[in-house]
């Protein structure tokens, strides 16, 4: 918008709408934080500096055709996602229906479902050069599993940043809809804290004292209600997918359930079951979901344990 020179108490002539690649205009504002939209019918008697806002176009959903959850569909990537839930009238939480494959990890052609071990770490991996770490879910520095699964040739946090790197390459104008966010990933201490009621109760060692290999919930199922920990939207974060967790799906559906209808994808073992980020319900596991209830008993090693990824994300609906 260029410039204008008025007298004292003239009106501004309102320009042609502005255009940008991928984005609608919303509007004249009279602050970059884009709080009070602009009046052209205002006299003027000072110097204004307008603001042009910018949004996504809407993006598209599709009913769920599932037939399990309420949740619609949107495309991205390439993939259909599923809407979890909606904050903020525009920010919604998404998943993917389908599992990652070998096409999209680069490990084959065939289009192959991956099942990926948590992995919590390789052979000399560790994001600080260390060696391979001792398979529970936090290690004797009280680090996260989840984080740590992320270094080069781990486990289902590699195999998801990997992925997400390459789709945003491919589909940047997709990218430009994934928000920031922090995932909050608990450290030992902070998983230990007794800031959620059902913590100070339920967290027990097996013997002596809690430590990073010695705790389990006392009951099952409220380790499943635990609403700590979930990926916020925040613009300091780094857009990025991630696997889903009990945080998020509490941050979404609120109540105590240990079921949710949204999660299930498919009745069968393993075609259900995929990782959550979450840890377990003792200290060598870590969360999935299979059909709609959330489970503990697989491993975070490299052994056997392997499950389904289907990555999450924040994402921005446009408007």
């Amino acid at each position: 918008m260029q410039s204008q020179k008025l007298k004292p108490w003239e009106t501004a002539t309102k320009p042609s709408d502005p255009t940008k690649a991928n984005y609608e205009f919303a509007g004249w504002y009279t602050e970059s934080t884009f709080t009070n939209a602009f009046d052209f019918d205002t006299p003027i008697d000072a110097d204004v500096t307008l603001c042009a806002k910018w949004v996504l176009p809407v993006l598209v959903q599709t009913g769920n055709s599932t037939g399990f959850g309420s949740g619609n569909e949107v495309t991205l990537f390439d993939r259909k996602w599923r809407i979890l839930g909606i904050k903020n009238s525009n920010q919604a939480l998404v998943v993917r229906t389908t599992p990652l494959t070998d096409v999209e990890m680069g490990l084959g052609t065939a289009g192959t479902q991956l099942q990926i071990a948590f992995l919590t770490a390789a052979a000399g991996n560790r994001e600080d050069g260390s060696g391979l770490r001792s398979y529970y879910y936090f290690d004797s520095d009280g680090s996260n599993g989840y984080e740590d699964s992320g270094c080069d040739g781990c486990g289902i946090k590699d195999a998801i940043d990997t992925y997400f790197e390459v789709a945003s390459g491919s589909y940047p104008v997709d990218a430009l809809r994934v928000l920031p966010v922090e995932l909050n990933s608990p450290t030992l201490a902070d998983y230990f804290a007794p800031t959620y009621s059902g913590v100070a109760s339920q967290l027990k060692p097996n013997d002596g004292s809690l430590t990073y290999a010695n705790w389990s919930w006392a009951d099952g199922p409220t380790y499943a209600r635990d609403p700590r920990f979930a990926a916020s939207v925040d613009a300091s974060g780094t857009p990025q997918a991630f696997a889903p967790g009990l945080g998020d799906i509490r941050y979404i559906i609120g109540g105590s359930s240990t079921t949710f209808e949204g999660m299930r994808f498919s009745n069968t073992a393993p075609a259900g079951a995929y990782w959550l980020r979450s840890p377990g319900a003792a200290a060598r596991q870590a969360e999935l979901n299979w059909q709609n209830a959330f489970q503990n008993f697989y491993h975070v090693d490299g052994s056997n344990e392997k499950l389904l990824v289907r990555p999450a994300m924040w994402i921005s609906l446009g408007g």
